[in-house]
């Protein structure tokens, strides 16, 4: 499957992140505490997720720490054959679990501050990665679900993960 260039990649993860903010900016003030349907987040909480992740990924190459893979080898190896090419199409999975450190637990803010967050962490995310590709690459970052991907496949699928949660938003 191609990607794009790294430029396009780069272009649209910035564009997916900017969607989000927007929208979630503008959701009525009456349904932004409000899930979507019963058991499922509110735009308050998709936003705090999608700040922890970006926040943990920013670190991760920041600090040169590893992400935990959660999965065995042989199950991160299949996801990654059977499940990533279809996020990247944007058909991302339904029901899928996020990892416990990126579920959010109500602790971040108010609207502003959260958005304020997201677009910090997420522009952080994307320079340290496009320096970590410039530096080495056929560089890897490890996903917690499909292990070790290629920066530029790893990027992309930061901006279908964005797009997802958007998706979610009233």
């Amino acid at each position: 499957m191609k990607l794009g260039t790294w430029s396009e990649i780069v272009d649209d993860h910035g564009s997916a992140v900017a969607e989000f903010v927007t929208r979630a900016g503008a959701v009525p003030d009456g349904a932004w505490m409000t899930p979507r349907a019963a058991g499922k987040w509110t735009p308050a909480e998709e936003t705090e997720h999608l700040v922890l992740a970006y926040r943990g990924l920013e670190r991760s190459l920041l600090e040169s720490i590893e992400i935990r893979q959660l999965l065995p080898n042989w199950k991160a190896r299949l996801f990654r054959w059977i499940i990533v090419p279809r996020i990247l199409k944007g058909r991302f999975p339904s029901g899928a679990k996020a990892p416990r450190a990126v579920r959010p637990q109500g602790t971040l803010g108010d609207r502003a501050e959260l958005l304020s967050q997201l677009a910090s962490h997420a522009k952080g995310f994307e320079a340290a990665i496009v320096q970590a590709h410039i530096d080495n690459p056929k560089g890897t970052m490890v996903h917690p679900y499909f292990g070790p991907l290629p920066y530029p496949t790893f990027l992309k699928l930061n901006a279908e993960h964005t797009r997802n949660h958007t998706r979610h938003l009233p």
